[in-house]
């Protein structure tokens, strides 16, 4: 495993043709099981090309009835966000962050918000939550909308919430 904590981390891939620098790999937090395992399957990559790791939960003013609420709603829904990325990174990698993790909020609508950050990102990781039996099976909306018109190259770390029934396969002789 890679340990670059001591030294500087140099940016991977250069020019994302967005004119952003590259060098990182950026995760969408949710608070859910996908979002962690999404951000640990961003620690892997990020360690594996010795590149800066970003978690990030986005957050929306709460409204009611089509109006904002008061500045105290918004200092919850900012502080919640933030706490869904310490109970993730927290989950992923105990009680000793590494250096070249970084977390943080941001405010906006989920999908907008990963797409414009991913202009500065090598990777962008978020999680799919995959509900509901049968052979087909969709992405979330913020995952499909990431994967379409994200600046990089999407992972999508799916987690089956209901057992998948493969048709059975049959050897052949």
């Amino acid at each position: 495993m890679n340990d670059f904590s001591s030294r500087n981390v140099a940016p991977v891939g250069g020019d994302n043709g967005a004119g952003q620098n590259t060098g990182r790999v950026l995760v969408g937090i949710d608070g859910s099981a996908a979002g962690t395992k999404a951000l640990a399957q961003g620690a892997q990559l990020a360690r594996t090309l010795g590149v800066p790791l970003e978690a990030i939960a986005v957050w929306q003013a709460p409204k009611m009835g089509g109006l904002a609420l008061g500045a105290q709603s918004r200092a919850l829904a900012e502080h919640e966000a933030k706490h869904r990325v310490d109970v993730s990174a927290s989950a992923v990698f105990g009680t000793s962050r590494p250096v070249w993790f970084h977390g943080y909020s941001a405010e906006g609508p989920t999908a907008s918000v990963l797409i414009q950050q991913s202009r500065r990102a090598s990777m962008l990781v978020v999680g799919s939550h995959v509900a509901g039996q049968g052979t087909t099976h969709s992405l979330g909306s913020v995952a499909s909308t990431c994967a379409e018109y994200a600046y990089c190259p999407v992972l999508v770390v799916r987690v089956v919430s209901v057992p998948i029934h493969a048709p059975d396969l049959v050897a052949v002789p």
